[in-house]
């Protein structure tokens, strides 16, 4: 008995920081080294950690909390996210895998409760199947709840990397142009592309050279002009 609690205890703890480390990798690895392979890889990783915490929860509360598979689609999607983010194959691919880290979940839960009972691993491997083994009790495990909560997770690990290409794309299409002020470039998408011009460049509609000092002298010419015939004409008696 205290040997599968050290077990137990050993392998939450790994779980834990299994878990933890594959969603700060997904965080901190750049954009721009996208591989299908590293999210896959990354992503049954997490899926496996969050099926070892589901089983050391299920042993400790005696109860099969499907609310983790949640954490399981959350933590592939940022894997996804981060590496291949866009990508429908690799994104298909790992909600497939979050569905799978949670039925594995479920199982490693059975089989802990199991062990708790001081049943030996090797009588439970050998007796899966049956009217007494515990894949006869499986589908009771999971329960129309639970396959809620596993849809649940596919779709949080679709929409993590779907959301965070959207985020991208809208991030890229604010990007300020040159000649622009940060105002300007938060309406960057509603103005025409003429619009952004340099900044030493003269406003739409002005002249592009000032007027010269002949034409200015005319114009005055011309309103003084126009104005003396009203000035002199008197008024009608």
């Amino acid at each position: 008995m205290s040997l599968i609690l050290a077990a137990g205890q050993l392998a939450r703890g790994k779980g834990w920081h299994l878990l933890l480390w594959g969603v700060s990798r997904a965080t901190a690895r750049p954009a721009s080294r996208q591989s299908a392979f590293a999210a896959l890889g990354l992503a049954v990783g997490v899926a496996v950690a969050g099926a070892v915490i589901w089983g050391l929860v299920a042993m400790l509360l005696k109860v099969q909390l499907s609310l983790l598979g949640v954490l399981i689609g959350f933590g592939v999607g940022a894997v996804v996210a981060r590496y291949r983010a866009g990508h429908w194959p690799t994104i298909i691919a790992g909600a497939v895998i979050a569905v799978a880290g949670c039925a594995f979940g479920v199982l490693l839960g059975l089989v802990f409760v199991t062990m708790n009972a001081q049943v030996p691993l090797s009588f439970i491997l050998g007796h899966l199947g049956g009217s007494n083994g515990l894949l006869h009790f499986y589908p009771s495990a999971v329960g129309g709840l639970g396959l809620v909560f596993w849809l649940i997770a596919a779709g949080v690990a679709i929409r993590i990397p779907m959301q965070s290409q959207r985020i991208a794309a809208r991030a890229a299409g604010m990007t300020p142009v040159w000649g622009q002020t940060p105002n300007a470039a938060m309406q960057a998408g509603d103005l025409p592309a003429e619009s952004a011009r340099p900044m030493f460049a003269p406003p739409p509609g002005t002249p592009s050279a000032p007027a010269s000092r002949t034409s200015t002298a005319e114009q005055r010419a011309a309103e003084q002009g126009a104005a003396e015939p009203d000035a002199g004409a008197s008024p009608a008696s």
